[in-house]
């Protein structure tokens, strides 16, 4: 299983069921932080959809919060959808957003990490395509 995490981190997967009514818990991060999170899938339609919850654990997979930051929201929703344009090109659009319960506190510390999280998933998403390109 190919990890595409974040510029400048790896990520280690425990499991990795990814499929509607599956889960992945993992471990991301570098020399400076470590994390742990886990993904509950919704809906998997191959080859153009993945809808799952995601939550920070602690590193015996309790709920927790986001390690450097305590007032992100516990639970975010992710809808990821791949787009053919053509036979050599897919367009792959994130939406990611608090869920659940939130208190407007934490929603606004989502919506003000938005930059943040765009690098992330950039990094991830240039990974993704240097493999590509190598394959």
């Amino acid at each position: 299983f190919r990890s595409l995490s974040p510029t400048g981190t790896t990520m280690e997967y425990f499991e990795a069921d990814i499929r509607s009514g599956g889960k992945s818990s993992y471990k991301m991060g570098n020399d400076h932080f470590t994390m742990y999170g886990s993904a509950a899938y919704i809906k998997v339609e191959r080859p153009h959809l993945l809808v799952y919850t995601q939550q920070f654990n602690d590193k015996d997979g309790k709920i927790s919060r986001h390690p450097m930051v305590p007032t992100w929201p516990e639970t975010m929703l992710t809808h990821v959808v791949f787009t053919s344009i053509n036979e050599s090109t897919t367009l792959v659009s994130v939406t990611w957003e608090a869920t659940a319960q939130y208190t407007p506190e934490e929603l606004d510390v989502f919506i003000s990490m938005r930059s943040n999280m765009t690098m992330g998933w950039t990094g991830s998403f240039d990974k993704l395509e240097a493999y590509l390109h190598g394959c």
